[in-house]
C-alpha cells in the first residue's frame, strides 16, 4: 500500500500475487503542484464542479499530516488554516482511516 500526504492520495495497493489493484495515470506528477491523477483521491468538501471551488474541493491539494502509522492502519488529518479559510470560510477538522492487510484496504473519512 502506498499513499501520498499530498491530498492523502493512496496510488498503489497489491495482491499477494503483486498485482497492482490501483489505476494511476502514465500522467500523474508527483510535483505537490497539482492533484495525484489516479488512485483513491480524497474529495472535499464538494464533488466535481458542484460548486465554487476548484474541481473536488482542496483536500487532493493539500498537504495533510500523518497522524499516526502501523500494524495495518495509517491515519492521516487536515484542518482548516488560513489559506482554506480564504477558499471556503467554515471550519472542519477531517480524519481519514486507511487500513489495509495482504487482501483487503478500507478507506473512512470523518
Amino acid at each position: 500500500m502506498q499513499v501520498y500526504l499530498w491530498g492523502a492520495t493512496v496510488t498503489s495497493f497489491k495482491t499477494a500475487a503483486g498485482q497492482e489493484l490501483l489505476f494511476v495515470s502514465t500522467k500523474a506528477i508527483f510535483d505537490g503542484k497539482k492533484p495525484i491523477r489516479g488512485g483513491i483521491p480524497v474529495v472535499f468538501p464538494q464533488f466535481a464542479t458542484q460548486g465554487p471551488l476548484p474541481q473536488h474541493g482542496f483536500a487532493r491539494n493539500s498537504d495533510w499530516t500523518l497522524a499516526s502509522v502501523g500494524d495495518g492502519r495509517v491515519e492521516l488529518t487536515l484542518a482548516d488554516n488560513e489559506e482554506t479559510r480564504a477558499a471556503w470560510p467554515h471550519a472542519f477538522a477531517l480524519k481519514y482511516t486507511i487500513t489495509f492487510d495482504n487482501a483487503h484496504l478500507e478507506t473512512s473519512l470523518e
